[in-house]
């Protein structure tokens, strides 16, 4: 996703394997980043996805993100997870994004476009807990799908993911688009509802 230089596996062995992948990637060790984009890109995109609905849009403040936090690690004091240091960076590079769109429509006379740019931007600047209520929901997320069977948890990722269409799982797995669409929908319904139990009935 992000580009990070490449190292040695030699060289990344060399580190003290009892650190954490955040201690070694703030000590230069490439490839202990690359392991914490691959952890967390997942959670930058359900949270970016919230607030940026284009997903060509969605993927560059994504990578924004991460590039933000290869250069800003250092700074991280583990006074918080890091996921939701992670998040922190991931509101801020929304909201940017979100006042330039605003700006952009405005100077296209899209004022319909800017009005609702600017509420999201009102919703993220009111919403302050919302990186921890999505890092509970992200866990909720990963103890539901765990619990699907393997068959189920496949069609998941490859829909949701792998960003694969319907027809082309159809195509691969010799079956209907309808028929994929309608497992689809039943197991979405079985994640909402696994969820929302692990919630305490707060998914929305």
């Amino acid at each position: 996703m992000t580009a990070i230089p490449k190292e040695p596996l030699m060289q990344f062995a060399k580190f003290d394997q009892s650190k954490s992948l955040v201690e070694l990637a703030s000590e230069g060790c490439a490839e202990s980043f690359r392991q914490l984009v691959i952890e967390h890109q997942q959670l930058v995109r359900i949270y970016l996805a919230r607030h940026i609905f284009c997903s060509s849009h969605l993927e560059d403040v994504a990578q924004e993100v991460f590039m933000v936090a290869y250069q800003q690690l250092k700074q991280f004091r583990n006074e918080s997870k890091f996921s939701t240091w992670l998040l922190g960076i991931a509101r801020n590079k929304a909201l940017h994004f979100l006042r330039s769109q605003v700006n952009l429509r405005k100077k296209q006379k899209q004022l319909f476009e800017a009005e609702i740019a600017n509420r999201k931007i009102l919703r993220l600047e009111n919403d302050d807990g919302e990186a921890e209520e999505q890092q509970s929901r992200l866990d909720a997320l990963k103890s539901c799908l765990d619990q699907l069977p393997a068959q189920s948890k496949g069609l998941i990722e490859r829909y949701y993911y792998d960003q694969q269409s319907s027809v082309s799982i159809a195509e691969s797995t010799k079956q209907k688009s309808s028929s994929v669409r309608m497992k689809l929908l039943r197991i979405r319904k079985i994640l909402f509802s696994c969820i929302r139990g692990k919630l305490g009935g707060l998914e929305d």
